[in-house]
C-alpha cells in the first residue's frame, strides 16, 4: 500500500506552503509556551503568586499530592523545547529541498 498525498491547500493552487508561512508561527509559539512552562515551574517552587483552590487554600506543598503534581505536570517544561527542535529540523529539511531542486534546474514538461 503506497503512501498517499496531501489534499493541496486551496489558496495556493499546489504550489507548496511557504517556508516562514510554517516556521514563524511555530517558534512564536515554542517560545510562548518555553516561557510559559517556566514560569509555572518556577512560580511552584519559588511562590512568585500563590495558588489558590476552591477552598482558598493554597496548592499542595507536600506529601504525595505535590508528587503526583510534579510528575504530571513536570513534562510540560520539555514541550517548548520540543517544539523549536521539530521547527528548526523542518526549515532545514525544507531548504535542503529546496537547494536540491533548485541545482537540478528547470524541469522539462
Amino acid at each position: 500500500m503506497g503512501r498517499s498525498r496531501p489534499a493541496p491547500v486551496p489558496w495556493l493552487h499546489g504550489r507548496r506552503i511557504p517556508i516562514p508561512v510554517v516556521v514563524v508561527p511555530a517558534a512564536l509559539g515554542a517560545t510562548l509556551i518555553t516561557m510559559l512552562c517556566a514560569y509555572a515551574a518556577l512560580n511552584q517552587i519559588f511562590g512568585f503568586v500563590e495558588p489558590l483552590n476552591d477552598s482558598g487554600d493554597g496548592g499542595p506543598t507536600g506529601g504525595p499530592a505535590a508528587w503526583a503534581l510534579w510528575a504530571a505536570y513536570a513534562p510540560l517544561i520539555a514541550w517548548g523545547p520540543l517544539v523549536a527542535v521539530l521547527t528548526v529540523a523542518y526549515r532545514r529539511r525544507r531548504h535542503r529541498a529546496n537547494d536540491a531542486s533548485a541545482a537540478a534546474g528547470p524541469v522539462a514538461a
